[in-house]
């Protein structure tokens, strides 16, 4: 049953990554996701942290009127109650977080290329500013770990397999 829970576990963070990249491609915005690496740690008593390794191409979307850069995270609304914390940090430097505001809506959602409303997401504005600076390529690469509680019973809660 173990190993089901996992495979469950998999295909839901599967989803969440196709669904994030439908709405980063649909809200037509010039930055773009180079690469990324999820893992995921399953803790006692029933803490998950999914732990992403991010490689950003920011976009003049990106680019506030103060100066700053962000990165924009979205986390499917559904996850709300299960969310606790997210911590962005450089990963070459252990240690240094990043500033990371929640917001209410999106920078640059654009809802008539999407059928997804802006609603439905969790929208995180990290600050990359400094991460751009240092950086010899134009990228910014961050670690992004998202710290859910009670997460470890798939949803449904019960799942019917018959075999024939």
């Amino acid at each position: 049953m173990k190993s089901f829970k996992s495979t469950l576990h998999i295909s839901i963070l599967l989803s969440s990554i196709l669904l994030l990249s439908q709405v980063a491609f649909a809200s037509g915005r010039e930055g773009y996701i180079k690469e990324c690496r999820r893992s995921l740690a399953l803790l006692e008593p029933d803490v998950v942290i999914y732990t992403n390794e991010i490689v950003f191409v920011p976009g003049k979307e990106d680019s506030l009127p103060d100066g700053r850069v962000i990165f924009e995270y979205a986390l499917a609304e559904d996850y709300k109650d299960t969310i606790a914390l997210i911590e962005a940090q450089d990963p070459s430097r252990q240690g240094s977080k990043l500033k990371i505001e929640k917001s209410d809506k999106s920078v640059a959602f654009n809802s008539q290329d999407t059928t997804h409303k802006e609603s439905e997401f969790l929208w995180y504005q990290i600050d990359v500013t400094q991460l751009l600076n240092a950086s010899k390529d134009g990228t910014a690469k961050l670690q992004v770990k998202e710290f859910h509680k009670r997460r470890r019973s798939p949803y449904p809660a019960t799942l019917d397999i018959q075999s024939e």
